[in-house]
Formats: C-alpha cells, structure tokens, sequence
C-alpha cells in the first residue's frame, strides 16, 4: 500500500505497492470488506496481483481485509 506524499517516502518500484497470489480458479472480482469497494487486480498464469491503493491519510486501518471471489 502507499500513502500520502506528506507523509510517507515515496516507493520507485510499482511491484512493492502489489500482492501476488497463487490462485487457479479463475477470479471474477476483489472487493474489501470495510466499504465493499473495488480493488483493481490482474490474473495470468494462475498468479492473482492485487494493487491495493493508495491509504487514506487520517484513517485507523490497522488491517484490512479483501475478499477475493472466483468462479
């Protein structure tokens, strides 16, 4: 995840704002479960990328959690 650019050091390299999964089926939405809204993803190959966004400054989000659903 990042943050806003007054407060975090920005990151060069798109790849450490993603997470990858192993993942056969083939996924049909990423949602989170807090708001229920969209998180973009990728699938190729059987490898799920998951590119959460950006965090909102001034929220308390010590963990959040995405539901990803497949078909």
């Amino acid at each position: 995840m990042s943050g806003d650019a007054n407060i975090v050091v920005s990151v060069d390299h798109e790849d450490k704002l993603t997470d990858r999964f192993k993942i056969e089926e083939t996924v049909t939405s990423v949602k989170w479960l807090d708001d229920g809204s969209d998180v973009a993803f990728v699938q190729k190959d059987g490898v799920v990328t998951v590119s959460p966004g950006s965090y909102h400054y001034g929220t308390d989000l010590v963990v959040r959690i995405a539901k990803i659903e497949t078909k």
